[in-house]
């Protein structure tokens, strides 16, 4: 009798479906049905014609014929490559995602295909992805939804661009924590924007 959110989380190069700290299950209770996929050899293919967007679908298809999923609210959450990952779907499935949400990640597609509310959390001091990295994938959501430069503050070092409609985007930036996946902060914050989303 309901249609629930679905939520896909990435870890970083190395991880796996069991790995800790992305969390929103803790944030979401039992408001959303959550997915967490071991990637092949422990990584998430984000270049070229990555195998894991057609793993993607078929996690997605087969979910959807298993269990009640509410197919206008898919959201995608990583850290790191899984990150970069995720970022790579709001592009490659902008018709599909609702919104994406990355830690420490980067820009790898210009085929977009629709436009996806991105939130990105990124550290000055993140010497494994640099910043710069992370502030492509922003400048790429931000040119994708039609945003403007204009920002409002969010508190706790983020900012939500003006201008961009039904597909927000909210940049977050952090000193001194370094290539950190942010559990104390990051998972409760994306299901906060998640939830926000209509």
């Amino acid at each position: 009798n309901r249609a629930y959110p679905l939520i896909f989380f990435f870890f970083c190069a190395g991880g796996n479906g069991l790995s800790g700290g992305l969390g929103i299950e803790f944030s979401a209770r039992d408001n959303a049905i959550i997915v967490s996929a071991d990637g092949l050899n422990g990584y998430w293919k984000v270049h070229g014609n990555s195998i894991d967007l057609p793993f993607f679908d078929n996690m997605l298809d087969t979910i959807s014929n298993q269990y009640c999923v509410n197919r206008n609210r898919i959201f995608s959450f990583g850290f790191s490559a899984g990150g970069t990952f995720s970022n790579l779907l709001a592009c490659e499935r902008g018709d599909v995602l609702r919104a994406s949400a990355a830690i420490a990640s980067g820009s790898t597609s210009n085929n977009c295909k629709g436009k996806v509310a991105t939130w990105l959390l990124h550290d000055q001091n993140d010497d494994a992805v640099p910043i710069a990295r992370g502030k492509a994938a922003r400048d790429q959501a931000l040119a994708t939804n039609g945003c403007s430069t204009n920002t409002v503050d969010e508190a706790n070092g983020c900012v939500r661009y003006q201008g961009c409609d039904a597909a927000p985007v909210v940049w977050c930036e952090s000193k001194g924590f370094g290539h950190n996946i942010r559990g104390d902060f990051a998972p409760a914050e994306v299901w906060k924007f998640f939830q926000s989303l209509q």
